[in-house]
């Protein structure tokens, strides 16, 4: 019998193992507990279960160098200002990820200075900004993160500029 925390096991057991991990080198587990349904009160159900750390999982492929690389920057982080931006945002959002474009934006309605802290931990390369003026004129402030210029666009034009200026025409 294989003993993990509890000695519920019967016939058959088993562990996966990927050694390079070391001492924490289990990555799945599992087996027959036939007794166990009948052992905390209900009828005799004969039983077969596993698990998988998913953390080791990973760590086992990192290890063996076949996790992708991750894409950490973003082409447009869009930031939306008060209640009213909400909405406007979303759409913005919507439009440039059909678009193909990597966007992405702040859904805990932080600050302006917490959105485009997270706009810069995104690596993005252009923000959206939209506050209450903004969405009024049915425009959104496009800045260049790298150059910090920014400039109005409007709404139906924004998909247009931003391909532009990222070259994705």
């Amino acid at each position: 019998r294989l003993v993990r925390g509890l000695d519920y096991y019967t016939k058959t057991a088993f562990e996966i193992k990927y050694a390079p991990l070391g001492a924490q080198s289990a990555v799945a587990g599992g087996g027959r507990y036939d007794g166990l349904i009948e052992e905390i009160g209900g009828k005799p159900t004969p039983a077969v279960g596993f698990a998988t750390g998913l953390e080791r999982v990973l760590l086992a492929l990192e290890k063996q160098g076949l996790l992708p690389a991750a894409e950490k920057a973003s082409d447009v982080f869009v930031v939306a200002l008060g209640e009213a931006a909400q909405a406007p945002a979303f759409r913005l959002l919507e439009a440039c990820r059909r678009a193909g474009l990597k966007a992405n934006m702040d859904y805990a309605g932080r600050s302006m200075k917490a959105q485009m802290k997270q706009a810069n931990k995104a690596q993005a390369r252009f923000a959206l900004i939209l506050g209450e003026e903004e969405v009024k004129e049915s425009c959104a402030q496009l800045k260049d993160m790298a150059k910090s210029e920014q400039q109005k666009v409007p709404f139906d034009k924004m998909i247009e500029k931003l391909k532009e200026l990222l070259g994705k025409q």
